[in-house]
């Protein structure tokens, strides 16, 4: 039988051991210039011909998702923004301009939608996470399946279009 000594630390003495709770940083790590979001402008309102459909995995098969590609943009603090049209079976739509965050798997809704064909901007937009499970899962699929490739943000939109076009191994509508 061998027997293993194992030295436990209090959490006191561990945080003293890191420089009085703070981890020593390497200079080449530290990033001088911290992420600052870009100002989100406004796309002009999705027309028909620009809209791209998106293989979405939901139990509520009673929405059709759409991408407009005209509005797909990556800013230069890495958002993915985009316009998103969940259209219902009899033709509603329901019309969000958002920003997906592959780093940190959050969204921003920054407008609506309204019946007068038009954006009308959320008073105080805020970064959400990602769900799996919910109304919200369709987000998931997009960074899943589309935006985001190993929490990296894709490095051009003509890569975030391929891949609603032609969604390998089918796109979501195959995950289960």
């Amino acid at each position: 039988m061998v027997t293993v000594a194992v030295a436990v630390l209090p959490v006191a003495a561990f945080e003293e051991y890191l420089g009085g709770g703070k981890a020593p940083l390497n200079e080449h790590y530290i990033d001088d210039d911290p992420w600052k979001e870009s100002e989100a402008v406004l796309p002009p309102y999705p027309v028909d011909d620009n809209l791209l459909p998106v293989a979405i995995d939901t139990a509520n098969r009673s929405y059709r998702f759409l991408i407009d590609e005209k509005a797909l943009s990556i800013g230069e603090d890495r958002i993915i923004r985009y316009t998103l049209v969940a259209e219902t079976r009899s033709g509603g739509r329901n019309v969000f301009y958002e920003g997906l965050n592959c780093t940190t798997l959050e969204y921003k809704r920054y407008a609506y939608g309204t019946s007068q064909g038009e954006f009308r901007r959320m008073r105080q937009p805020k970064w959400k996470p990602i769900m799996r499970e919910g109304s919200g899962r369709f987000r998931r699929d997009l960074y899943d399946f589309y935006f985001c490739k190993r929490g990296r943000t894709f490095d051009n939109e003509k890569s975030i279009i391929q891949n609603i076009r032609y969604p390998k191994n089918g796109g979501a509508s195959d995950i289960r």
